[in-house]
């Protein structure tokens, strides 16, 4: 994609059991046995010269936006940690238009 990318690169996370896997602080991880570290790309993540993962808010975890459904007043909030923190047009609201 040509897209440069530098190393370690931070992979912000919600899940806190996410961030202490790769971190490797929770030897009894119910996801190591979802994840079996003999595949390269698992072991990859758990690098961390390739990745580090930092805990974020579920507050400001922008990757919300598209997963999951919003009050406004929350949604106005995450729209503005990309600036992207504009009025919705309701003129449509409850109409196929």
């Amino acid at each position: 994609m040509g897209i440069k990318v530098k190393y370690p690169f931070e992979l912000q996370e919600d899940n806190a059991a996410t961030v202490s896997f790769q971190q490797s602080t929770t030897p009894y991880s119910k996801l190591r046995g979802v994840y079996s570290l003999r595949h390269n790309w698992v072991a990859e993540l758990r690098d961390k010269g390739v990745v580090t993962a930092v805990k974020v808010h579920t507050d400001k975890n922008v990757a919300d936006l598209f997963t999951k459904c919003h009050e406004w007043h929350k949604m106005k909030k995450l729209l503005k940690l990309i600036n992207l923190d504009v009025e919705p047009n309701l003129t449509f609201r409850g109409h196929l238009g």
